[in-house]
């Protein structure tokens, strides 16, 4: 019986079902909410209504939130994955979520046209800092300017902003569950949070 073919999604698709935020890519960035997809998003923790302090700022800290998706644009900007994503998202965020299930999306297409399938499900393994003006991410951005997922055409200071600070490579291992498409679900986020930290229940062998 042949497999059915898989559901392409839209960004807007994608942003209405989780209800999530984006986490920006870089310290630069603070773009949180927004249109277009991010390679990390992430659930924001309740805020106690205890909590009225008017500096009290009305998101949470980002360590607190649960990473809800994954974004694989294309080999040309990650040529290392499998297993490696290398980003700039916020370290506190992606070290709090070691250990954690989350869905991986793959962007098919690209400008106006670009749709995102569900790819499977990954367990974030490891996170590893990658210094700044390091032989590792030498390497890397080399790589990626030869797979044309970065162009060589860039000012003193944006090639400062891009080598001059710590990446990170955060492994991510495939696990074989019986959720399908997340797409399908009524609502991800309670299932993912009614699991907990036990996913034992997402492993296809249990």
């Amino acid at each position: 019986m042949p497999t059915p073919p898989k559901r392409l999604h839209t960004a807007e698709d994608l942003d209405l079902h989780f209800n999530d935020i984006k986490i920006p890519s870089s310290k630069t960035s603070g773009v949180w909410h927004g249109p277009g997809p991010s390679t990390f998003h992430a659930w924001q923790t309740p805020i106690s209504t205890e909590q009225t302090d008017p500096t009290f700022s009305s998101t949470p800290p980002p360590s607190d939130n649960r990473i809800s998706r994954i974004t694989f644009f294309d080999k040309k900007s990650q040529p290392f994955y499998p297993p490696y994503i290398y980003t700039r998202t916020h370290h506190p965020t992606l070290h709090a979520n070691l250990g954690r299930i989350a869905p991986l999306f793959r962007q098919m297409g690209y400008g106006k046209n670009r749709k995102y399938v569900f790819g499977k499900y990954v367990r974030i393994m490891r996170v590893d800092i990658v210094e700044g003006k390091s032989d590792e991410l030498r390497m890397f951005l080399e790589t990626k300017v030869q797979a044309g997922g970065l162009s060589s055409q860039r000012t003193r200071e944006q090639w400062e902003g891009t080598f001059g600070e710590n990446w990170y490579k955060v492994y991510l291992e495939q696990v074989d569950t019986r959720l399908g498409d997340p797409m399908g679900l009524e609502d991800v986020r309670e299932v993912f949070e009614m699991m907990g930290e036990d996913l034992k229940s997402l492993d296809s062998s249990a």
